[in-house]
């Protein structure tokens, strides 16, 4: 069964984004555009029972942590490893899978539209799952609160 690694996938993302970097105010904007990113993630509930969806939003939320991490240079324990059982990330549709949190749909919209403006600015250097994934997640979710 194919198996996903968070922590490879973080560290080949951290690569290719720190390899655009010029200087330190760079990386920095570059994380910031990752934390955004996994802000609107954090703004979404996923119903536990649809377990393999919850499962793929948790690993997406720990891959952006952990690659915003190392770009920043931090230690990211090997504890931070979560390995998920599938190839690809679930599609979402807007139903009782999931639902948005975030109380300001205003304020979420601009987050959802400057993630996907990072994602397809980063596009030829984030590749794969759940790259993918979080690509066309957010572009649903911005079609969604439109």
């Amino acid at each position: 069964m194919p198996v996903l690694c968070s922590l490879t996938i973080a560290h080949a993302a951290a690569a290719a984004l720190g390899a655009q970097c010029r200087n330190k105010d760079d990386t920095e904007k570059m994380a910031d555009d990752l934390e955004v990113l996994k802000e609107v993630l954090a703004q979404i509930s996923v119903c536990e029972t649809y377990v393999e969806h919850a499962s793929m939003t948790k690993f997406c939320h720990r891959v952006l942590w952990s690659t915003r991490g190392l770009l920043l240079g931090w230690e990211i324990p090997s504890t931070s490893l979560q390995e998920v059982p599938v190839a690809h990330m679930p599609a979402l549709e807007k139903n009782k899978i999931w639902k948005i949190e975030h109380p300001n749909r205003e304020v979420y919209l601009h987050e959802v539209t400057s993630s996907l403006n990072f994602l397809l600015t980063q596009q030829d250097h984030l590749v794969g799952e759940p790259w993918e994934w979080l690509y066309h997640f957010v572009h649903q979710l911005e079609y969604n609160l439109l």
